[in-house]
């Protein structure tokens, strides 16, 4: 009995919603099974699959699915709707939280008999544009190719990659544009969300801090910061961290953000506890930095924490 465990990750498509492939082999030519994920207030592209018969049995959420030329009917947990070969139709997400639901196609799901109902591009991209926050004395902003060299510079300095577990020593030449260049399809794809700390006062680039390794299956991410040494002791760090957990559980309906410092900088746990984290573990030699093993120190944030 074959056992199908490939599952390559969340993508996003054109269509205008997200896509893990359950079930989708040429072993296997009756059926494919897709998780798809629709956000809050975004309507599908108009479209038909030819020669292919497609269910969707809706997991969470709320919606209005438009099939043919029927009136768009309401669907809600449980609901399956059933749509025939070469019949357009497409889906809208009215709830406040992610329309999620398996798509089940028989046969199987190929590209060749997919087909678009309209004329125009679908504007989701646009739409997901990468957010600009404000606080008190900071603007995180998205990246740009301009702020290379200070990226360069500020992440470059020792004392800033010594206490991350990415951040290379010396930074090459060009890293910082290729890293630059990621975000905005990392964003769009839902797996990370990186912002610019700069100051309100000048524009000056002080560090950056993320959302990384997205999980929407769990709706969980991982917060990750640093700040130039020459911002250090001046609370820019909780600042920004604080702005971008708002983000994530009110924005990106995550509901666990979690943080890992090293054991040895226990001036990141103090940040972590400023910002309502609670420590879950210590993982020993959890990682290799320059050559020698590193203990990391494991925090966490749930949704009903933040929020009471």
């Amino acid at each position: 009995m074959p056992v199908h465990r490939n599952n390559p990750g969340e993508y996003f498509i054109d269509e205008g919603c997200f896509v893990t492939e359950w079930w989708n082999t040429s072993a296997d030519g009756e059926a494919s099974i897709a998780r798809v994920r629709v956000e809050p207030g975004i309507t599908t592209r108009f479209h038909k699959l030819l020669g292919t018969c497609e269910r969707y049995i809706i997991l969470e959420g709320e919606g209005l699915a438009e099939v043919g030329d029927e009136s768009a009917a309401p669907v809600t947990k449980g609901d399956v709707v059933v749509i025939h070969p070469g019949v357009k139709q497409r889906i809208t997400s009215t709830g406040e939280r992610d329309l999620i639901f398996l798509a089940i196609c028989t046969p199987r799901f190929v590209p060749e008999n997919y087909q678009d109902c309209e004329d125009t591009p679908h504007p989701v991209q646009a739409e997901r544009k990468m957010p600009v926050l404000e606080t008190g004395r900071l603007v995180l902003r998205p990246f740009n190719l301009s702020d290379s060299s200070d990226l360069q510079r500020l992440a470059g300095d020792f004392a800033v990659a010594d206490t991350t577990a990415a951040i290379p020593h010396p930074y090459p030449d060009g890293a910082a544009e290729a890293w630059i260049n990621t975000h905005k399809d990392e964003f769009i794809n839902n797996k990370m969300l990186a912002l610019a700390v700069t100051l309100k006062e000048d524009g000056g680039l002080a560090g950056c801090v993320s959302i990384l390794d997205i999980d929407k299956a769990s709706n969980s991410g991982e917060l990750g910061y640093w700040i130039g040494k020459d911002f250090w002791g001046q609370g820019y760090c909780t600042e920004a961290s604080s702005a971008l957990i708002k983000y994530g559980f009110e924005e990106m309906n995550l509901n666990r953000i979690q943080a890992k410092h090293l054991a040895r900088n226990p001036a990141s746990g103090k940040v972590m506890q400023k910002l309502g984290m609670k420590q879950e573990g210590y993982l020993r030699q959890a990682f290799v930095k320059w050559g020698r093993y590193e203990d990391d120190v494991l925090y966490a944030i749930l949704r009903e924490d933040w929020q009471g």
